[in-house]
């Protein structure tokens, strides 16, 4: 782990976790997936929905199980399988969000921050996501921008993003 090799405070509440794009999707579910380890989570212009739902899991894993039990193609369709979806064992990350995030949200981090550009195609994608806390009553800052999908608004979203988490440690 990180601690191992630098000093840190390992509290929840001197932590964050923030990504843009398909790093919001990961930052996402690692947070919700350690709910007691992120007292601040950044999501840039996030990718907050995945193709891997609970039914798609369920099915790939119906598939990678069919896989291996075919006498002549499991082995490089499983391989094929596992380039393209990763090892079924690692799915569980993606199961449940929901309650992963009721879990996350029951003492909820100080900080849940969510910014997009106003005309971003992944708007829908982070809409979907504030409907989703929004229907469960969680508390999240929501940011929302003209720019574009680029490095020059998430380094501003960061920036942003920072002097919100150095408020909050006061």
């Amino acid at each position: 782990m990180f601690e191992t090799h630098y000093r840190t405070l390992n509290e929840k509440s001197h932590r964050a976790i923030a990504g843009m794009n398909l790093g919001g999707l990961h930052s996402l579910f690692i947070s919700a997936n350690n709910p007691d380890k992120f007292d601040y989570v950044g999501l840039f212009t996030p990718q907050t929905t995945n193709a891997l739902s609970n039914g798609t899991i369920n099915a790939v894993q119906g598939i990678y199980d069919a896989a291996e039990n075919l006498p002549f193609f499991g082995g490089k369709l499983s391989s094929k399988l596992e380039r393209k979806y990763g090892a079924k064992e690692n799915f569980d990350v993606y199961r449940n969000i929901e309650g992963k995030l009721k879990e996350q949200f029951e003492i909820p981090p100080r900080l849940y921050y969510i910014a997009c550009d106003k005309e971003d195609y992944i708007k829908n994608l982070v809409d979907i996501h504030r409907k989703r806390l929004d229907n469960a009553g969680y508390k999240y800052t929501y940011v929302e921008t003209i720019g574009e999908h680029s490095w020059g608004v998430w380094r501003r979203y960061l920036i942003d993003f920072l002097s919100r988490t150095n408020n909050l440690s006061k």
